[in-house]
């Protein structure tokens, strides 16, 4: 049997048991043995499903070698998986849910070559999903105003926005054009959000540095 082969159903065997974690460990071996090269031949072979099982896994505080190796196009079918889940959970804790996917799409940037920010995001916004998806974290913000300052580390949602501004300017258009009242779903996550602030906070409006908050 091919010995990447092999490799490809360890690491998927790893990964249906519930052992993402070990099945990365198993990558990084094999990169450190047989080159990066050949692990991303491995991850070409993974299913998005199986994709985000690692990324789940991975410790947020440090680069993943399934992403860094991954090509722009898996690693958008990836976050439309993780965009299906989110976009309906926003509908129930607005929040909450806008921090969470922060951090997961920051991530995931954070774990692949910045030269790859401008097609992980122009492919995000080829589909519905996810472009909601990548909208999430912006609803209730503003367009910053001061120039885009260049970013190569996602750590707030402000980063994000120019990162987003930077690599994808028209994908920025379309974030704009959503979170204008052009998206049903979007603005009744937006609705949610405000009702839910309004109860945590009743006496306060939560304007638009608090939400440029920094990644936990």
């Amino acid at each position: 049997m091919d010995n990447n082969l092999q490799v490809v159903e360890k690491v998927r065997e790893m990964i249906k048991i519930g052992n993402a974690a070990e099945a990365e460990k198993s990558l990084e071996a094999y990169a450190n043995s047989h080159g990066d090269e050949a692990v991303a031949i491995i991850i070409s072979q993974l299913t998005p499903a199986e994709m985000r099982e690692l990324f789940n896994a991975h410790d947020a505080g440090k680069p993943t070698l399934a992403f860094d190796l991954a090509s722009p196009e898996a690693i958008f079918k990836t976050l439309e998986i993780e965009g299906a889940f989110w976009t309906d959970r926003a509908l129930n804790e607005p929040v909450e849910t806008q921090k969470l996917v922060l951090s997961k799409i920051g991530d995931v940037l954070n774990s692949c070559d910045s030269d790859k920010w401008p097609d992980i995001f122009n492919a995000l916004a080829s589909s519905d999903q996810g472009l909601l998806f990548l909208t999430l974290p912006f609803i209730g913000t503003e367009d910053d105003e001061e120039e885009v300052q260049l970013i190569r580390v996602i750590e707030s949602v402000s980063d994000l926005w120019n990162a987003l501004v930077q690599n994808a300017p028209g994908v920025a258009r379309k974030v704009s054009w959503l979170l204008e009242g052009n998206s049903d779903i979007i603005a009744d996550i937006s609705e949610l959000r405000a009702e839910s602030l309004a109860l945590l906070t009743p006496e306060k409006t939560i304007g638009k540095d608090e939400m440029f908050l920094p990644l936990k």
